[in-house]
């Protein structure tokens, strides 16, 4: 069978699978299945009480939407004014009355109003029928009550018990069902995002592991336990393998050897796709481990929709050649949706999964047909679709395999299928187990899944749906959509922002791209760089030895601008008068060159810059987004000059100029894309430049002018002086610049703007992006674990160097504990330390004096009585451990701390307008975020707030070019976003011809005209 690479084209893998695959018994199949789905519809009546939730609330209206945000956040909300705004929102915004007595289930009509008390269905009220508008108007006015509440509450606690088995193990040893039906228990929960989380997952399944054995001695039968390894430790992730490989593998081993001692069987879950490799590792680890490699109870599950599935089954055969059979769990695949924009976000060059659900279908049928053909694994089939069953029956014959499926699920779809074909193996039960809270992401994926509009399990019932069409055999869809196999809503990640190119990324997630990569900068680690000035006019220091922040190796040397007089920088006359569509061809060039001469970028961005390699690429994907995006604007801006409105002979046209000579200074936090930013702003319209990077950052900014000159921009265009703040002083006060564009701190682009009026000559203009005090409001609605991602990457990301890093967390008082808790927890597992290693989370400050003024001011902070949390494993050096600080109230902070400080404050719900008002009044506005799943308070923040870019429910740092344009109001600076389609206004004049056309011998346009 053949491998496939990650980001396989599609057409070629459904080329390989139609010719591979046998196909033979495609009639039988097809027959049989209109028969299942023919049965199936003439008893729906015996479809679990979750199938008929499904039928009428899929993902096909607003409604189902609303009941999915209430499931997925009510439960969890601890206080009672957020659970009725949130009830509120989701009730009266919808339009339910098209529900009223739609489902053939008492429990779904009346779950439609949440007239759900006690745990028992109430008969609706009479209203209801005689006038449904009336009593829908009736209810919502009294949503925020408690009644109602305590109703939709209720609603929501049994439509989830109708998805998991059971709140804990004394739950579920009740059901009768345990004696009949194998089940695989799975404790419910999301990845470990702290030690003690994954602690508790570690205990959760050696008790499941405890009372399952002895579920199984008591009752005679084989139930299995499923484990996540993303819950077994808090950085499951393949930069951080090699560092926490040892803490997994003795995780897992020890659960196995439990599970082998009680001969429970261990399925280990699949995870999403960026960790396939590293499980795949572990995998291998525990199988081939002595004591289990003898034992048939462990085994793992395969997602058909993973282009790299049959790959798994080969290595899978391989691995079982030397050791006991092992079971596999055959699935379609659990997380299609964020695959997908994993990828696009990434700028791979595709994706991981198949984007055709018939192809997946078909992908699924190819494996399943290898497993059961394999002689040393034994195959477990996890599908609600009626033609998967049928094929599988019709394609084993006589050898050995299982069904599985979800808990609440199919079971209609089981019994229908063993009538029609005469007996099929009864289908075990993958059976969630967990708490309420711990249900929910499980709940909504599930719903997501399985109501979507093409989803078998939403159509199987639906009458409108033909049994033929549903019944189809994938090779024939496959056949017919083979040019067509991607949705035009699917776009490929190098063309999201067609017909701009996207920049394209580096996947970290595989272990042999960190080898290929490790090799690659190798090279790099005996070059000396020689940081230049590029401006004969000037004089120069002596050389300074440069030294790499990350281990302390020479990497160069730098001479540094003097300049005693005033320089005459003209314009360069050839760069203005090169056509706009030439330029833009320069900028095209040099972004397609700095990705293929990105590897040489990410070392000295790690080591002059002292940054990680996920955030070095991420800068490195910036310039290139920033110079293929301005030169299409510039194109748009200034090929054509706009012609105006007017009376009747006379014509009237505005067109753009460049300005003159531009300054550009750019910081050291981001000296690749900003310094690229600014310059190919200024030149692609048609400026000359003289730019001035940060005195930290020479070198990159030397590798990134000559990158410009090579590829055609004009040495007379673009200067390069190297030096600290009092040359980009010197340089910004001669008379001929034209304007600046600075990004840095408010108080020096205060001081530009004052240096700027004062000077003689035309009035120069300042571009300035600058720092901010950024705020996270974050309410009882929201996820903890994913806010708790957020704020990791938004505050210790680049050390928490970057403008836009979240400085101040405010919270709801009723989850301020708990969550401040788990950042804490989360912020242990960050790895302070040397950028070059691929496990290092953060990286070290810039220099001694920044380190020093940030640890005076925590160690002020402490003194003050504020309650100080550090982590503490920062090495020796300019490292500062990532920190958080309780404050009393907001009036505590007033101005940024550059670096990884986190600063939190609680606050009541009456409470959050005077913050809001206290945060506006600081008069800082970058960014920001919000956490709520209610809408109508987001917006309500939103428009409180003076925020150049807010976040909702994500991180706030990494805007990216043409999608989140970059920049700030009040103290955070002054002009059009950066990275947005209005930011080239800023360097060009407005210019205006207004022609008499009548004066060159009367008005032709009218006089012409005819009857």
């Amino acid at each position: 069978m053949k491998d496939f690479t990650k980001f396989h084209s599609d057409k070629e893998i459904a080329k390989y699978l139609i010719s591979e695959f046998d196909n033979s018994k495609e009639i039988e199949i097809f027959s049989a299945t209109k028969k299942i789905i023919t049965e199936c519809r003439k008893n729906k009546s015996g479809r679990t009480l979750l199938d008929k939730f499904l039928s009428e609330y899929g993902l096909t209206n607003d409604e189902g939407v609303a009941l999915m945000c209430l499931a997925e956040s009510v439960l969890r909300i601890p206080d009672d004014n957020t659970k009725d705004e949130l009830i509120s929102e989701k009730i009266t915004n919808s339009n339910w009355v098209d529900h009223i007595n739609q489902a053939d289930s008492l429990f779904v009509n009346a779950a439609t109003w949440g007239l759900l008390i006690a745990g028992k269905v109430i008969q609706p009220p009479r209203a209801l029928f005689d006038n449904p508008l009336e009593w829908i108007g009736k209810l919502t006015q009294k949503t925020g009550e408690t009644s109602v509440r305590q109703a939709i509450m209720t609603a929501m606690q049994i439509l989830s018990k109708e998805f998991v088995m059971g709140n804990d193990f004394d739950s579920v040893i009740k059901s009768s069902n345990l004696k009949k039906s194998i089940h695989s228990f799975d404790m419910l929960g999301e990845a470990a995002r702290t030690k003690s989380q994954a602690e508790g997952f570690y205990n959760s399944y050696v008790e499941a592991i405890e009372r399952v054995a002895k579920l199984n001695r008591e009752f005679g039968i084989n139930h299995g336990v499923s484990i996540k390894l993303s819950a077994l430790h808090p950085r499951y992730e393949t930069l951080k393998y090699e560092l926490t490989k040892k803490e997994i593998l003795n995780s897992i081993l020890s659960l196995v050897n439990l599970a082998y001692q009680n001969d429970v069987e261990i399925t280990i879950d699949a995870e999403e796709q960026h960790r396939l490799s590293i499980s795949q590792d572990l995998i291998e680890e525990v199988a081939m481990s002595k004591r289990i490699k003898d034992w048939n109870g462990l085994g793992f599950a395969i997602q058909a929709y993973g282009k790299r599935a049959s790959n798994v089954v080969n290595w899978a055969n391989e691995l079982c050649s030397k050791r006991e059979k092992m079971h596999v769990r055959l699935t379609k695949g659990a997380y299609w949706d964020g695959e997908i924009k994993f990828s696009q976000a990434g700028g791979h060059e595709g994706f991981p999964v198949l984007v055709n659900k018939s192809l997946t279908d078909l992908n699924y049928l190819f494996i399943a047909s290898k497993l059961l053909g394999s002689d040393n694994l034994k195959p477990k089939f996890a599908t609600h679709n009626a033609h998967s069953v049928a094929s599988i029956y019709f394609m084993a014959e006589e050898k050995e395999y299982e069904f599985q499926r979800l808990f609440g699920m199919g079971e209609l779809l089981y019994k229908s299928a063993d009538k029609v074909l005469g007996g099929i193996p009864s289908a075990g039960i993958y059976a969630p187990i967990g708490p309420y809270k711990d249900l929910l992401p499980y709940l909504v994926r599930r719903l997501l899944e399985n109501g979507a509009n093409s989803s078998f399990v939403n159509n199987l019932l639906n009458p409108e749906v033909s049994p033929d069409d549903l019944a189809e055999d994938p090779v024939k869809s496959v056949k017919k959509a083979i040019d067509k196999l991607q949705h035009e809503k699917i776009v490929n990640p190098s063309d999201i922002f067609s017909p701009r190119v996207n920049s394209s990324g580096y996947d970290l997630s595989e272990p042999k791209n960190l080898l290929d990569l490790k090799s690659n900068l190798l090279k790099f680690d005996n070059l000396k760089v020689e940081a230049k000035n590029f401006c004969s006019e000037i004089n120069e220091s002596k050389n300074e030895k440069r030294y790499s922040i990350a281990n302390g190796n020479e990497i160069g040397d730098c001479s540094f601008a003097d300049i005693a007089n005033e320089l005459n920088f003209q314009q360069c006359t050839e760069w203005k008068n090169t056509p706009v569509s030439e330029r833009a061809d320069v900028f095209y060039r040099i972004a397609d060159n700095l990705e293929k001469d990105s590897t040489k970028f990410l070392y000295y961005l790690i080591h002059e810059a002292g940054k990680t390699y996920k955030d070095s690429y991420d800068e490195i994907r910036e310039a290139v987004d920033f110079l293929r995006y301005y030169a299409d604007n510039a194109k748009s801006l200034l090929s054509e000059p706009n012609n105006l409105n007017g009376p009747t002979g006379e014509s009237n046209q505005l067109f753009y100029q460049s300005k003159g000579t531009f300054v550009c200074i750019s910081p050291w936090n981001f000296p690749l894309a900003i310094f690229a930013g600014q310059i190919a702003a200024a030149l692609v319209t048609g400026n000359s430049v003289i730019s001035k990077p940060s005195e930290h950052t020479p070198i990159i900014a030397t590798m990134m002018i000559e990158l410009f000159y090579k590829n055609g921009v004009p040495k007379s265009a673009l200067k390069l002086i190297q030096g600290d703040g009092s040359i980009g002083s010197k340089l910004i006060s001669f008379d001929h610049i034209s304007g600046v564009a600075f990004t840095g701190s408010s108080a020096t682009a205060k001081k530009i703007n004052l240096q700027l009026a004062k000077k003689d000559g035309p009035i120069s203009s300042l571009i300035a992006e600058t720092g901010g005090l950024n705020a996270m409001f974050i309410d009882s609605s929201s996820l903890h674990e994913q806010v708790v991602d957020d704020i990791m990457r938004s505050s210790f990301n680049s050390a928490g160097q970057r403008c836009s890093a979240l400085r101040l967390a405010i919270i709801h008082e009723s989850i301020f504990d708990d969550l401040v808790e788990m950042i804490k927890d989360a912020m242990a597992e960050l790895t302070v330390g040397n950028p070059e290693d691929f496990h290092c989370d953060v990286g070290p400050i810039i220099d001694e004096r920044s380190r020093n003024m940030l640890h005076e001011y925590i160690s002020e902070c402490s003194n003050n009585g504020y309650q100080v949390f550090s982590h503490n494993q920062a090495p020796d050096g300019n490292f500062v451990s990532p920190t958080l600080i309780e404050l009393n109230s907001i009036d505590d902070i007033n101005e940024e701390k550059f670096g990884p400080i986190l600063h939190v404050i609680k606050y009541k719900t009456d409470e959050l307008d005077q913050i809001l008002n206290a945060l506006k009044n600081k008069q800082y506005g970058l960014t920001m975020g919000v956490h709520s799943r209610i809408e109508s308070k987001a917006d309500d923040i939103i428009n409180k707030s003076i925020a150049g870019n807010t976040y909702i429910n994500r991180d706030i740092v990494g805007a990216v070019v043409g999608s989140q344009p970059f920049g700030g109001t009040g103290l955070s600076g002054t002009g059009f976003k950066a990275g947005g389609p209005n930011y080239l206004l800023q360097f060009v004049d407005e210019r205006s011809i207004t022609k008499n056309t009548v004066a060159f011998g009367g008005n032709a346009e009218i006089l012409n005209l005819e009857d």
